[in-house]
């Protein structure tokens, strides 16, 4: 039997109160609003299955099964977010070990003077609606804050990676790239989620991954017994929500959307919305002032349509590598 075409989908599988959940909304929906440009596609969330589920709002209407395969198809892999020319020129120009191995392979470290003249080339080239690699590099780092590796100022990277040690985000996000295929994404969007070891990746967004804090497991964390599980669609599409997140400078540093800051630390804060609304709609809800307020003014939010914000706060849980709590209602 055919299944039914709708102008609506709630995504099933999206938690709003999850951190990752909320940026792999972000993702699939960027994903489909550059793969039709032909249809009008608005996102908004609902109360579904005792959450806050997103909700595409899709014209013409579409079935399920082709969202999940034009979001498989579509979403974003590692030369898509990871410009390669950029990576390289940044390897060739970072430092190299005693076999001249590029110390920087897959890490977000790019040399100001390198970064800068790629993103001047990639604003000289781009169009208002031909910008991708344009929002992916505003997403990974910013030359307009300094940051140092090894001696070499680079530009500051996203706040949003969480690797640390010998971990590098690049290579984490590959091996999603190359593990996901169409029942990860049906999985991710549509759920319930499935958590699996294979590939073992988690970019360490989703609140569950607290619970790894190595000082207080009763077991070797890197034993068999306790392995990494994600949910790796979920991750796959998360990553390609960043772009809703560039990285600006600002009195304190690199500042970004939605990450804010207290005596207490750093937290991700995010807003829910109820009308299906646009990409640019989105991005600037996500950019409201009222959002970095300790105390945002609920009646304000409310009058814009945004019944409820959440936050999780970012923590150092083994004192390497950060991880989201589980969310509170602000």
């Amino acid at each position: 039997m055919t299944e039914a075409r709708s102008t609506d989908h709630i995504l099933t599988g999206l938690d709003g109160a999850n951190p990752l959940a909320f940026l792999a909304a972000l993702g699939a929906f960027r994903t489909l609003t550059s793969a039709w440009p032909d249809r009008e596609v608005r996102i908004g969330w609902t109360p579904s299955v005792g959450a806050w589920r997103p909700f595409l709002r899709i014209e013409p209407a579409v079935d399920r099964e082709t969202i999940v395969e034009t979001v498989n198809a579509s979403v974003a892999r590692t030369d898509d977010l990871f410009p390669p020319k950029l990576r390289s020129d940044s390897e060739a120009a970072g430092p190299h070990d005693g076999k001249g191995v590029p110390k920087w392979q897959y890490k977000l470290r790019f040399p100001l003077a390198v970064f800068a003249a790629h993103a001047r080339a990639n604003m000289k080239a781009a169009a208002w609606n031909a910008r991708a690699e344009l929002d992916a590099m505003a997403a990974l780092a910013s030359d307009a804050v300094v940051d140092k590796a090894d001696g070499i100022e680079i530009a500051q990277r996203t706040l949003f990676d969480f690797t640390a040690g010998q971990q590098s985000f690049i290579d984490q996000f590959e091996k999603l790239a190359r593990a996901v295929g169409t029942e990860h994404i049906r999985n991710a969007l549509f759920g319930p989620w499935s958590y699996t070891p294979d590939p073992g990746v988690s970019l360490r967004w989703d609140p569950i991954d607290e619970g790894r804090q190595y000082a207080l497991l009763a077991i070797d964390p890197t034993a068999s017994r306790n392995p990494i599980v994600s949910v790796p669609g979920a991750n796959l599409l998360a990553a390609a929500g960043l772009v809703f997140f560039p990285v600006v400078p600002g009195k304190n540093g690199a500042e970004q959307p939605g990450l804010v800051r207290f005596d207490s630390g750093r937290a991700f804060r995010w807003p829910i919305w109820d009308a299906p609304v646009s990409l640019q709609t989105v991005q600037a809800l996500l950019c409201l002032d009222e959002l970095n307020r300790e105390n945002p003014d609920r009646a304000k939010l409310r009058s814009m349509g945004i019944p409820i914000v959440y936050q999780s706060s970012i923590v150092l849980p083994s004192g390497r590598y950060r991880n989201f709590t589980p969310a509170e209602a602000v």
